[in-house]
């Protein structure tokens, strides 16, 4: 079913065609409703075409209509509600009434249930003069491409919003990789994201998060660039923290050429014009960790060494019948991380961070003292020995079967000794011997 009904605006995460996991509005048409999913298909204004859930999607109109309205109250009928009456953006219901009154947002003029708000509303905003905004403005004024806001007022609100999600983790249905899921939703804000683009994967509770939305990154993040140690603002009921994993010159080399991969939409790139240029300009951003200190002179050796020695990873020009100083990625997959034992496993706590435990010195172990044995105990071990060892040299020849060799020693006399006796899987008895001091 083609439709094309109106102008609107969105509210959205989404990854665009250019690769980029952000919260903004966009002007867009509509052009095909599917009813039962839920979602229509839009053109945005770059005319990039995407499915959107319907509930990522806002009407313009409403909201121009509610932010000019004095008395904030609804001019039109929204829902099946009459104009006049304001009706919660979420249940579609308008009855107020304490303790679950309707707040309307002073940004956008939509109104929220004090209960149907995530997080809820607290009662003593309501008798207070404060401003309010609601979860979604306050994402929309505050996300941003290479982080969101750090300090100020709207950062601590998007601090306070974000230690609370939108949907229920355990109602989200992923596949075996825990990339993707069957719903579609991410981050904080609930929107849809493309794990292998500007995501970060929490090591707690494994949801991906959009770099927009997150508060604790230092400089902007590459596509697919995966090595951090990230854990929400969820699962430490406060800040986020973030932590910088190393990275060797095979992973360098990977990300960079996944990354011109990505933004150039083309497989193979020019050693030095392409590949280099682009390890130097984003050399700040990589972080590489212990090689982060290397000069500028030696990185493309490191770089050139690693594209060469890494067949499965990178393909050169020349295998093609092209040039040979051109390389690409043989399958376009970001690299994958280092797999730490304890630090995937376990969620960061404070504990964690504190120092290993080490077991101070400790002196020689204590030894029992021994029983005293007379000399009785004695004459009836060596009495044992005897009845379980071979006292005779006609006991010998019988175990050893037709092996003549020993027989033949023996026969002449030769001193031998007995150093062990074991029964084989047969029963066979089986002796150890020594003769005159050489190991048979």
């Amino acid at each position: 079913m083609i439709k094309r009904i109106l102008i609107s605006f969105t509210y959205l995460s989404r990854s665009f065609r250019s690769g980029i996991s952000c919260c903004l509005g966009f002007l867009h048409l509509f052009w095909q409703v599917d009813k039962k999913r839920q979602n229509c298909l839009i053109t945005f204004e770059d005319f990039s075409e995407f499915w959107v859930f319907w509930r990522d999607i806002q009407s313009f109109l409403l909201c121009l209509a509610l932010l000019f309205s004095p008395s904030r109250q609804l001019p039109i009928a929204v829902g099946g509600v009459s104009g006049g009456d304001v009706v919660c953006t979420v249940c579609q219901e308008g009855t107020s009434e304490k303790p679950n009154e309707i707040v309307i947002c002073d940004k956008c003029g939509q109104g929220y249930h004090q209960q149907c708000h995530v997080p809820a509303i607290p009662s003593d905003l309501l008798s207070s003069s404060a401003t309010w905004q609601c979860r979604q403005c306050i994402f929309v004024t505050t996300t941003k491409r290479g982080g969101a806001l750090k300090r100020g007022p709207q950062a601590r609100a998007l601090l306070a919003v974000k230690r609370t999600l939108p949907y229920c983790p355990d109602s989200i249905v992923w596949d075996n990789l825990h990339r993707t899921n069957l719903q579609r939703v991410y981050c904080y804000c609930g929107g849809p994201g493309e794990w292998n683009l500007k995501m970060l994967q929490c090591r707690g509770c494994k949801q991906w998060f959009h770099e927009a939305c997150i508060q604790c990154l230092e400089r902007p993040m590459l596509f697919g660039d995966r090595f951090y140690d990230f854990e929400c603002a969820v699962c430490t009921h406060g800040p986020e923290r973030v932590e910088r994993i190393s990275m060797r010159w095979v992973d360098v080399a990977h990300l960079c050429m996944y990354n011109l991969t990505v933004v150039q939409k083309k497989k193979y790139f020019d050693f030095e014009r392409e590949i280099m240029t682009f390890v130097n300009d984003k050399w700040e951003s990589l972080l590489p960790g212990k090689i982060a200190n290397t000069p500028r002179q030696e990185r493309s050796h490191h770089i050139l060494y690693a594209l060469t020695s890494n067949k499965t990873k990178f393909v050169c020009g020349r295998e093609m019948k092209k040039k040979k100083h051109i390389y690409g990625l043989r399958v376009r997959v970001p690299p994958s991380p280092p797999i730490t034992s304890q630090r995937e496993q376990e969620p960061l706590t404070v504990s964690s961070l504190k120092r290993p435990f080490r077991r101070k010195d400790r002196g020689p172990l204590r030894r029992s003292p021994r029983l005293p044995v007379t000399d009785t105990q004695l004459q009836q071990q060596e009495q044992q020995q005897r009845e379980s060892g071979p006292s005779s040299l006609e006991q010998l020849k019988a175990t050893m079967g037709s092996c003549r060799g020993p027989e033949g020693r023996l026969a002449l006399g030769e001193e031998v000794q007995v150093l062990a006796r074991r029964i084989g899987v047969d029963g066979r008895v089986q002796y150890l011997l020594q003769w005159e001091g050489t190991t048979a």
